[in-house]
Order: structure tokens, then sequence, then C-alpha cells
């Protein structure tokens, strides 16, 4: 029978056979295996566990920043322990910008050259989600009031922006920015705008050149209140 392979270890200075030696890489190691275990529970140092305080119910501590932050503070995460991630929002927002500092700018260029080149799917995509009525539908509303706005009776340089009822969902029909955001300002309330009318119709000022109202000023107001009260146009049906 062939004698087995022995080998004589330099640290313990004996002989042993193969078996008794670690092998890396295909080749065999200089100690033996006894000598090696030694010397490393001879040089292992056990790590230091640090006293971390555990954070309070509702908040969580920030992996990045150490600091410990509202629970609001964090994104929802299904793969945690805890249900959100381990970075809080303004850390992962500072991450994400060094990580990818030309994302946004490349997505907001491709978004904007999708929308120039598809312009009509573009709003007929917006007004369906925002107000659910089709371009073509808006079209022909914006036909039956001749191209102006529903209130002073003029056209925009702009697109007429529609107005609708926020709480029923309501469309009441087309208006200029100008008018839109007041009806807005009045809270989409027939009566402020009655009284603003009224207001303007009776208030006195100290100054003479200011005593006389003109009736450009207090048609818009009246108008705007009849229009509010008379309206009764639905979401999905905006015109009859």
């Amino acid at each position: 029978m062939r004698a087995k392979a022995i080998k004589r270890c330099p640290r313990c200075k004996t002989e042993k056979p193969r078996e008794e030696y670690y092998f890396a890489k295909g080749k065999i190691m200089c100690y033996c295996k006894d000598c090696i275990k030694a010397y490393r529970k001879q040089t292992y140092t056990p790590r230091k566990r640090l006293s971390i305080q555990k954070p309070p119910t509702g908040y969580l501590r920030c992996c990045t920043c150490k600091e410990i932050k509202l629970i609001e503070n964090f994104t929802k995460n299904k793969s945690t322990a805890t249900g959100y991630s381990a970075q809080c929002r303004k850390c992962k927002r500072t991450k994400d910008s060094a990580r990818y500092p030309n994302k946004r700018n490349k997505s907001v260029k491709a978004s904007m050259a999708w929308n120039q080149i598809n312009k009509e799917r573009y709003k007929d995509n917006m007004l369906r989600n925002q107000f659910g009525i089709s371009l073509e539908e808006y079209n022909i509303l914006l036909a039956k009031q001749n191209g102006v706005c529903a209130i002073c009776g003029k056209e925009d340089k702009k697109a007429l922006a529609v107005d609708h009822d926020a709480t029923t969902g309501r469309i009441r029909g087309l208006l200029c920015s100008t008018h839109n955001l007041a009806i807005g300002n009045f809270n989409h309330d027939p009566n402020l705008l009655r009284a603003a009318a009224k207001y303007l119709e009776t208030s006195s000022t100290p100054y003479p050149r200011h005593t006389h109202v003109s009736e450009q000023a207090e048609a818009p107001s009246l108008a705007a209140a009849q229009y509010l009260s008379s309206t009764t146009v639905s979401s999905g049906q905006p015109f009859d």
C-alpha cells in the first residue's frame, strides 16, 4: 500500500498527514488545522456592542443620520420588520440625488417632449383624470359657449378652464383663468358673490373720484353669481 503523505507544520514542529491541513485554492496551507484554530482563538477580540437607546412608540432611528424621528418621516417598506425603511426621507433624498443627479432632469425633458408631440392625447388624458370628460366633450362644450368665457363672454389667450363643483363633481362650464380663480377665491358661494356685487354698488369712499362705481366693475360679480346659481351640468355629462 502507498504510504500517506506527511507534512511537517512549521509552528508546532510536528509531522501530520495531509488530512490535518486546510486547502486554499487547491494548495495545501502552511500550518496545520490545530495551529490555525489556536491562532484564531488567541487573536480573536469580540465586537463591542454599543448601547443604543430604543426609540419610543411612533418613532424610528435613521440608520444614516442616527436621529430619532417620527414614523411619518420614513417611507413604508413591507420587507422590513418595522414596515418602514431604515433611512429617513431626507437622507434617502440626499442619497438618491447623489446617485442619480440627472435622472429627474432627463425624465422631465422626456415627458415635456412627449407632451409637445402628443398635445391632443395629453390634454385628453388630463381632462379624463381631473374632470372625467374627454377632449371631444370639452370641444363640444366650448362650441356651445361660442369659444368664450361663460361669465364675461370674452375669449382667453389660454385654453378656457373647466369649472366644476369640488363637492359633487358637477361640471358647470368653461371659464377664463381670471374668473375661474375669482370664483375659487369666493369659495364657490353665490351669496358671497352677490354680497360683493352689492358692496360695489352701494359702497362710498371719502374720495370724490371713487364715489362712482363703473358698470364694468359690477357686471362680472353679478354675472358670476348668476352663473353659479344656474349651472346644473353633472360630471360625465357636461352638457345636455
